[in-house]
């Protein structure tokens, strides 16, 4: 993970001192890895004939497609009790995505994701929702009994598609099939304070000075807006943007320095990616 840190001065005091908590998480599916390794003809991935040395493990899982964080199987992490830590987050994957919880008595407060503060950062959450490639930042306050706490995985896979948990066979909030073999992220152990809890969190995120790029254009009045462009994606026999197979060609053109309105539609199938280079800074982005 490679963190690039905020000028001197430009987070409020209570944001930029608050300890962090990097995560890094991984999805790794073995039966997949083991077909694209043959494919590509390495030979010496073999996950079923892999020898695991369990020695220093702390558990043991016969579980072949997994989240790790911080290449940990449900890894414990410490919190005081009372006060506010900084979870920065990867969601490393090419497939899977991750939506996740914190134990009922914790604060969830999202500061930023993909590496840009929102305007109206903190923004209450209850659950964390990481696709394929998301960073996230979010702030997490557990004001409860000192103790070990299970952090429940609400949904994964490529479409987040819950299920009822009757139909796991246990007993799991809101889950989806994908979390059958691997229901909980990762386990929170909260630890005595060492005084009272801290304050809550105050606004911050539309005091900050953004770069040209990150223009809020809310505020634009509708005539210097120029004419709405729908995306509309699907999936047939391919991946379609407007009814044609996706390719690399220009599919509409924009005059340089003026604000343009876009409108998404079906993009549940496949995430929107949005280049941000210098000369492309001003646009609305519409998703219904």
């Amino acid at each position: 993970m490679l963190i690039v840190e905020d000028p001197p001065g430009y987070l409020p005091d209570q944001i930029a001192n608050m300890p962090e908590i990097p995560m890094m998480i991984q999805h790794l599916h073995l039966e997949e890895l083991f077909k694209y390794a043959n494919q590509s003809g390495l030979t010496w991935f073999d996950y079923q004939n892999i020898q695991i040395d369990y020695t220093n493990a702390t558990s043991e899982s016969g579980n072949t497609n997994m989240m790790l964080v911080n290449m940990q199987y449900i890894p414990k992490i410490t919190v005081e009790k009372g006060k506010w830590y900084r979870l920065r987050m990867v969601m490393s994957s090419v497939l899977d995505g991750l939506a996740w919880t914190a134990p009922p008595g914790c604060d969830l407060m999202l500061l930023a994701k993909d590496g840009i503060y929102l305007q109206d950062a903190p923004r209450s959450v209850s659950t964390m929702i990481l696709a394929p490639g998301n960073r996230a930042d979010v702030a997490i306050r557990c004001n409860i009994d000192p103790g070990i706490y299970k952090m429940p995985t609400v949904s994964r896979g490529q479409y987040f598609e819950p299920i009822s948990p009757n139909d796991l066979g246990f007993d799991v909030p809101a889950t989806c099939g994908f979390c059958g073999t691997q229901p909980y992220v990762a386990a929170l152990k909260v630890v005595a304070g060492s005084g009272e809890p801290e304050p809550d969190l105050k606004p911050f995120g539309a005091e900050l000075e953004r770069p040209c790029y990150l223009t809020d254009l809310t505020q634009v009045p509708d005539d210097e807006i120029g004419e709405q462009f729908d995306i509309d994606y699907g999936y047939g026999l391919c991946f379609t943007v407007n009814g044609v197979c996706w390719n690399a060609s220009f599919s509409r053109n924009y005059s340089l320095g003026t604000v343009q309105q876009s409108y998404l539609v079906n993009n549940g199938v496949h995430p929107h990616h949005q280049r941000k280079p210098q000369y492309f800074q001003l646009i609305i982005i519409r998703i219904p």
